[in-house]
């Protein structure tokens, strides 16, 4: 293997297509990084704010395919980090061997082959270098959507304040472009209409969602988005779309549980992001994406019926600061 080069590059606009074609060979492991720089790309996220992208590999075009190589997309609060390792390292069956939940702190994974475990201490080390040269802002750097394969590291050089381990499934657009849009569903005798959400729903969606987003967050979000709305216009169920194109704040409400309504919500949502998304003309595939908690096994369930594809070990959303000295 060629030595390490730990220094972080700063890659120019005029190259952000090479940076996807890049990203697209990793596919689907790479697909929420990917679908987010195609939508910023295409002018789709227009309230995102600035952001540069780092690589560890001057010159994408040319980057070895067999070597690990990081890119980063650097935001004002967050890092987007993809390692292009983590494709072979997913296929090669990790296990995890520790005393902690997948991800946490007392543990590992674990590699039959030997070359895999070479690639996956080297992946750690570049990953680990890298994030500590883009530095931290005033309350620590939070890392968004990593892959689990990379917290043994991370906890080995910061402290982190937050990690929210999650499984991740996908299902390529076309499996939802051919279907048909339904347009309304009676339930319990009642007429509900499939609708997008609004401005105006946005406190909603969020206060009922676990995590506390921005509110102007939520409202980007909305934009792509479907509910389930009774004949007064109240929603009873709803779903919207995250930056990086995953499903965010799946909801039913209490007392419409258990009536597949967020099964509904889902296939919706997905017709809609399916057009969206092939109307960025990409020229690779595309997927409509999921990320569950890992205790919930019902939404899991769910995605399974659907026929959507359980990715990898899994992902993440960690705070983390330098180790005091």
């Amino acid at each position: 293997m060629a030595p390490m080069d730990t220094d972080m590059h700063r890659i120019d606009e005029s190259e952000y297509g090479t940076v996807k074609i890049f990203l697209a060979q990793y596919l689907p492991y790479s697909a929420a990084i990917l679908t987010w720089l195609t939508r910023v790309h295409a002018g789709n996220l227009p309230g995102l704010g600035s952001f540069d992208i780092y690589s560890s590999q001057p010159d994408l075009s040319t980057a070895p395919t067999k070597e690990p190589v990081v890119i980063i997309c650097k935001e004002i609060d967050r890092l987007r980090p993809f390692v292009s390792t983590e494709a072979y390292l997913n296929q090669e069956n990790p296990v995890w061997n520790g005393e902690d939940e997948i991800g946490l702190e007392k543990g590992d994974f674990q590699f039959a082959s030997e070359s895999a475990r070479s690639i996956y201490e080297t992946s750690q080390t570049l990953l680990g270098r890298a994030v500590q040269t883009l530095g931290y802002g005033t309350d620590g750097r939070f890392l968004h959507g990593i892959s689990l394969l990379w917290c043994p590291v991370l906890y080995k050089l910061f402290n982190l304040g937050y990690n929210g381990p999650c499984v991740r499934y996908v299902c390529p657009i076309e499996n939802y472009l051919e279907t048909e849009a339904l347009q309304t569903l009676t339930v319990n005798g009642e007429e509900l209409r499939v609708d997008d959400a609004t401005e105006h729903d946005a406190e909603l969606i969020r206060t009922s969602n676990k995590v506390p987003f921005d509110p102007a967050y939520v409202i980007e979000c909305c934009k792509l988005s479907s509910v389930l709305r009774k004949k007064d216009g109240e929603m009873v169920a709803w779903a919207c779309t995250h930056a990086d194109g995953c499903i965010a704040a799946l909801h039913v409400r209490p007392e419409w549980r258990r009536l597949g309504l967020a099964q509904v919500v889902v296939n919706s949502l997905c017709q809609k992001q399916a057009q969206r998304f092939k109307d960025l003309q990409a020229n690779y595939q595309l997927y409509n994406q999921a990320v569950i908690e890992n205790f919930n096994s019902a939404s899991e369930s769910m995605f399974k019926k659907l026929g959507w594809t359980k990715t990898d070990v899994g992902v993440t959303w960690i705070r983390c600061v330098p180790e005091q000295s």
